[in-house]
């Protein structure tokens, strides 16, 4: 039963990737520009992530190390400091995007412009981080859909840092492919459906998407 729990709750936190400020902006953008044309891209793309957070999960259920910790052990730190830094540039960015989408999903659900959100929204992503444990983020947050932090590579370093915290193991192997396949699937058929959407209702009417009241 707790496998279960996993792979349902793997596939919810997989989906919250497809789902965050920047890939509903740049599939609805690529739908209203190019039609149906970037379907293959999106299809494609979906395929190899599935590939690729399995082997991550792989890895960290047999050699018991995250890629973080085995980068680092392997190349040692000189060679692991550069994708560290490029990593934390690229987290900071993005970071900063999902704040304002944050911001301005909550002005349009309550009419008070977003840029009265900006110090309540940090300070309670402020408090997540400092107060909340690794659980509570991949748990609580994952449910809500709201894990809305750079997808590639910050996906892999999570997924992998996640296998070791709930101490996976070779038994873990089937869930770590069926949460892998099923997540990064459903995932990517939702932003397959926002660019359908986009391309049936923007592209005919000329309309590009510059803004989320759109």
């Amino acid at each position: 039963m707790s496998k279960i729990f996993e792979i349902v709750l793997g596939i919810v936190t997989s989906v919250g990737g497809f789902l965050e400020v920047g890939s509903i902006s740049t599939v609805a953008q690529g739908g209203a520009l190019c039609g149906l044309r970037l379907t293959w891209a999106i299809a494609l793309g979906g395929g190899c992530v599935i590939f690729l957070v399995e082997m991550a999960g792989r890895f960290a259920a047999v050699g018991r190390h995250t890629i973080v910790d085995a980068m680092r052990e392997r190349f040692g730190f000189n060679f692991f400091v550069w994708p560290l830094a490029a990593l934390t540039l690229v987290n900071s960015l993005v970071l900063a995007a999902e704040l304002g989408g944050v911001r301005v999903a909550l002005e349009l659900a309550t009419g008070v412009a977003f840029q009265w959100w900006a110090l309540p929204v940090a300070l309670a992503v402020w408090l997540l981080l400092w107060k909340g444990t690794f659980g509570v983020i991949e748990k609580g947050v994952s449910l809500l859909g709201l894990v809305t932090v750079v997808f590639i590579p910050y996906l892999f370093y999570f997924y992998s840092s996640g296998a070791i915290e709930d101490e996976w193991d070779e038994q873990y192997l089937p869930v770590n492919r069926a949460i892998a396949a099923m997540g990064m699937g459903f995932g990517s058929l939702i932003s397959l459906a926002v660019l359908v959407n986009a391309a049936l209702l923007f592209q005919p009417r000329g309309i590009q998407v510059e803004h989320y009241a759109q």
